[in-house]
């Protein structure tokens, strides 16, 4: 009986799905799928999830919700056929890997036919670089396809909100003789990508060689991921000075929090962000 409801349920919403225009396809069921695909089924939308993993435990869950969820390769022409994506409104790609959500955008585009309805395809790309890379090249190329094609990444994204809604710099006075102090905590994805958002916005605000910011970075592994970061983005340093202090958050040092002290016992700190990719650390 389960496994002909099963069966049943899939039949019924490949059928729905005839008749559906200017849904929203998602791709990859991840933490961020999951959350988008909730997020836009509470505003109204009508959603289907594409996912590889057929023991998927949010199946139940979505029925509830009334997402439609299909089984298959997102990068397969014919499963993005199956979810209409030639008649969708938008369609994400996070997968998590880079090169299947690459291959799912140039794939979207062959869905579409002429004088279909416009797509717009946001595609998740992890490295900055090839994000930047992508983005540039989408701007440059002139496609005669009516899919538009959004590389974003969520960390430079998350990073660029977090300090509009935290700033390191005083709104009322950017310009004071003081350079800004900020210290990041655990240096990962989120948080390289937070100190070269800080740069950019100190370079905004007037910061130059003779007017660096100081960039405190708490990590074990903190010297290597600044290397990193340096040969990546050589442009950080002309706006920002650089302090490492290797401490593991386990480690008693890092519990007394000495660090954040100057001589003369104050905090000169503008902002400490913590930028663990594990939420409980």
């Amino acid at each position: 009986f389960l496994g002909l409801g099963a069966l049943f349920r899939e039949r019924y919403n490949l059928a729905r799905l005839l008749w559906w225009r200017n849904h929203i396809v998602i791709c990859g069921l991840g933490k961020q799928g999951l959350l988008l695909a909730k997020s836009l089924r509470e505003q109204g939308h009508r959603v289907v999830v594409i996912d590889n993993e057929h023991g998927n435990a949010y199946g139940d869950e979505f029925r509830f919700r009334d997402i439609i969820l299909l089984h298959g390769n997102a990068q397969d022409l014919f499963v993005l056929r199956r979810a209409a994506a030639h008649r969708a409104r938008f369609l994400f790609a996070l997968t998590g890997n880079d090169g299947q959500n690459a291959e799912i955008a140039m794939q979207s585009r062959a869905t579409i036919g002429d004088g279909a309805t416009q797509l717009t395809c946001f595609v998740h790309i992890l490295d900055l670089e090839l994000c930047r890379f992508l983005r540039e090249r989408e701007v440059e190329s002139v496609q005669s396809s009516p899919v538009k094609v959004e590389y974003f990444c969520i960390y430079e994204t998350g990073a660029r909100n977090l300090l509009d809604r935290h700033p390191f710099i005083d709104p009322a006075e950017p310009n004071k003789d003081a350079a800004p102090h900020i210290v990041v905590v655990g240096p990962g994805r989120f948080g390289s990508s937070l100190i070269l958002q800080a740069a950019r916005a100190w370079r905004n605000a007037g910061g130059n060689p003779k007017r660096k910011m100081r960039v405190t970075i708490v990590d074990r592994s903190g010297a290597e991921r600044l290397e990193r970061l340096r040969s990546r983005f050589p442009q950080i340093n002309s706006v920002s000075d650089f302090d490492v202090i290797p401490l593991d958050t386990l480690a008693p040092d890092f519990s007394r929090g000495a660090f954040l002290f100057d001589i003369n016992g104050t905090i000169s700190a503008s902002a400490i962000y913590i930028c663990f990719d594990d939420e409980g650390a």
